[in-house]
C-alpha cells in the first residue's frame, strides 16, 4: 500500500525567561508570574494555536523536553509544503504575549513580549525525524542597557517527522455496497469491497470462497446479539456492513447492536437513547475456531436543537470478547447530514514529545502490544489516527478515508478503519428524521 506523503511539525517545551522587574509596554508595566503569558503559533495558512507559556526564573534551566507539554502540532501535505517552499518568507512563528489581566488569554488580546521565527527550509522533507530548534533563543528587546542577561528568552523544541497516510475513497454509497478503492495520485485501486445488509435473517452471497465465508458470517452472528429486522416502522435495526478483501474472506464488520428509533413525541434519535454500532475484526481462538473480536463502539444520535448529527467512540481496552468491556472514549464529531463533516481520531492536543513504544520486543525477542488501543490513540505523541470525510449529499456519499501509516501493520489493520469509516456513514444514514414512518 502506497502512502502520500505528510509532515507532521510538533512545537513542545515552551517557557519564557524575563528579566526581573522587566517593564513591558508602554505602559512601564512590571511583568509578574500573576499575569499569564501565552503563545499564538502560526503556521502558513493553517489554523492558529494558542498555548500558555509558564515563566522560568532567570538562571534556571530550561524545561525538560520529555516531559514538557506540546503546545501545538501542525499536518502539512505536499501541497502545503510546496506552497511554504515557494514563499522566501515562509516561517513557523510564535508569537509572546502577555495577557492584559490574569483571567485574559484569548487570542488577539494583551501585550506582545516578542516574537520567534523558524524559517521553512528544504529539510522538512527528511524521511527521518529531526529535531529543527531546541533551546532558548533571545526575543524582543532588552529590558534594559546591560548584558544578555537582560534580554527576555523563549524556550522551544520543534520536531519535524514524516507522518505518511493512506487514503482510500468508497466509489459509492455505504448502503449500496460499494468497492473501496486505494487513491495514489490519480490512480485508484480496489482493495476491498462492503457488502451491505438491514436484514440479517439471511445471509447474503459473499463470494467464491463459500466455506470461508460460511464460517466468517455465522461466527459474528454467534459473536453479537445482533437483533433481527430491517427499516420497517419506527425504527432502524438490524443493519451490517461487512468488509471484505479481494478475495471475498470477511476482514471486518460493523454491526447495528442497538436500534435507531426517535424518541417519544419527536422524530429523531436523542442522546437519552442513542443508536449503537459494534466494530469487530475477524481472529481464530484458542480452540482453533474462527470468531469475531468487538474493538469499539460507536453511537450517534440528532442534536436536540438544529440537524446536526452526534457521534462518539469507544474502544474496548482489554480482549473485546464481552461488551460492556473497559470501554474509553476516544474520538467525538459532529457532522450535519446536508453539508456533510469529517469524523476524526487524534491524540490529545497536550502531552509530551517520548515517542509511545507501542510493539516493544519481549524476552524472546517478538513484539508484544504495549499500550492498549485507547492508551496508543490518545497518546499525543500519535498524532494523527485517521479521518473520514462524509459528503452532504446522501445520494452521493461517497466517503474519503485518511488512515496513519503508522496504525496500519496489516490489510486487516486498514480495513478496521474502514468498517469505522462505513459506520460513521450508517450513523448519518439511520439518523435521518423518520418523518412518514408509522
Amino acid at each position: 500500500m502506497e502512502p502520500h506523503s505528510y509532515v507532521r511539525v510538533c512545537v513542545a517545551a515552551l517557557a519564557l525567561r524575563v528579566p526581573l522587574h522587566a517593564r513591558i509596554g508602554g505602559g512601564g508595566q512590571v511583568h509578574s508570574a500573576s499575569i499569564p503569558a501565552y503563545a499564538e503559533l502560526c503556521l502558513g495558512k493553517l489554523p492558529i494555536h494558542t498555548a500558555p507559556v509558564p515563566l522560568v526564573p532567570p538562571g534556571l534551566a530550561g524545561p525538560d523536553v520529555n516531559s514538557s507539554a506540546i503546545a501545538a502540532t501542525f499536518y502539512l501535505d505536499e501541497r502545503s509544503l510546496t506552497s511554504l517552499f515557494s514563499s522566501k518568507s515562509s516561517a513557523l512563528v510564535i508569537t509572546l504575549k502577555m495577557a492584559s489581566q490574569p483571567s485574559c488569554c484569548g487570542r488577539g488580546s494583551g501585550v506582545v513580549l516578542g516574537r520567534f521565527e523558524l524559517p521553512v527550509d528544504r529539510d522538512w522533507e527528511a524521511n527521518e525525524p529531526f529535531i529543527a530548534h531546541g533551546g532558548w533563543a533571545s526575543i524582543g528587546k532588552r529590558a534594559k542597557k546591560g548584558s544578555a542577561d537582560d534580554e527576555m528568552e523563549l524556550h522551544a523544541v520543534v520536531r519535524i517527522e514524516p507522518d505518511p497516510r493512506l487514503m482510500f475513497e468508497f466509489d459509492g454509497a455505504t448502503t449500496r455496497s460499494p468497492q473501496i478503492l486505494q487513491v495514489n495520485g490519480d490512480s485508484q485501486q480496489p482493495l476491498f469491497s462492503i457488502k451491505f445488509c438491514t436484514d440479517r435473517g439471511s445471509r447474503p452471497s459473499m463470494g467464491t470462497n463459500d466455506t470461508l465465508n460460511r464460517t466468517g458470517w455465522d461466527a459474528l452472528r454467534a459473536s453479537v446479539p445482533f437483533v433481527m429486522g430491517g427499516s420497517q416502522g419506527r425504527e432502524r435495526k438490524g443493519w451490517l456492513a461487512m468488509i471484505h478483501d479481494l478475495n471475498g474472506t470477511p476482514v471486518a464488520a460493523a454491526s447495528m447492536i442497538t436500534p435507531f428509533v426517535p424518541s417519544a413525541g419527536s422524530d429523531a434519535v436523542c442522546k437519552s437513547n442513542p443508536g449503537a454500532w459494534l466494530l469487530l475484526r475477524p481472529e481464530v481462538d484458542q480452540s482453533g475456531n474462527d470468531t469475531w473480536r468487538a474493538w469499539g463502539k460507536l453511537e450517534a444520535w440528532k442534536e436536540k436543537k438544529g440537524s446536526n448529527i452526534i457521534l462518539r467512540l469507544s474502544v474496548v481496552d482489554g480482549d473485546g470478547s464481552s461488551m460492556p468491556a473497559s470501554q474509553v472514549v476516544v474520538a467525538e464529531a459532529t457532522i450535519n447530514p446536508s453539508k456533510g463533516g469529517v469524523f476524526r481520531i487524534q491524540g490529545k492536543p497536550k502531552g509530551s514529545l517520548r515517542m509511545p513504544v507501542l510493539y516493544p520486543a519481549n524476552a524472546s525477542g517478538k513484539p508484544s502490544p504495549a499500550l492498549t488501543l485507547s492508551q496508543a490513540w490518545l497518546s499525543p505523541q500519535t498524532g494523527f489516527v485517521m479521518s473520514a470525510y462524509i459528503r452532504g449529499d446522501r445520494n452521493k456519499s461517497c466517503p474519503t478515508v485518511n488512515v496513519s501509516m503508522r496504525q496500519v501493520a496489516t490489510v486487516g489493520d486498514a480495513a478496521m478503519f474502514m468498517a469505522l469509516a462505513a459506520a460513521v456513514d450508517l450513523c448519518i444514514e439511520a439518523c435521518l428524521p423518520f418523518r412518514g414512518s408509522g
